[in-house]
């Protein structure tokens, strides 16, 4: 899963629009990884990365008993 960090239209989703904060990609579509390399890296229309990956935070909590 990925945040957008850029508003924009998916031109390869029908113009979807994904606007700053939406996860990428929406429900029910599926890109290539190429696609997702062109988004979060400089080889796209804005010459920046328009997507990045959301991190899981890991926890380092313990489990009762342990």
């Amino acid at each position: 899963m990925y945040n957008v960090l850029i508003q924009f239209g998916d031109l390869q989703d029908s113009g979807y629009v994904y606007n700053v904060g939406d996860k990428y990609p929406h429900d029910g579509y599926s890109p290539e990884k190429a696609r997702i390399d062109e988004l979060s890296g400089c080889e796209n229309a804005f010459g920046k990365p328009i997507i990045a990956e959301i991190k899981e935070a890991k926890t380092n909590k313990k489990k009762k008993g342990d």
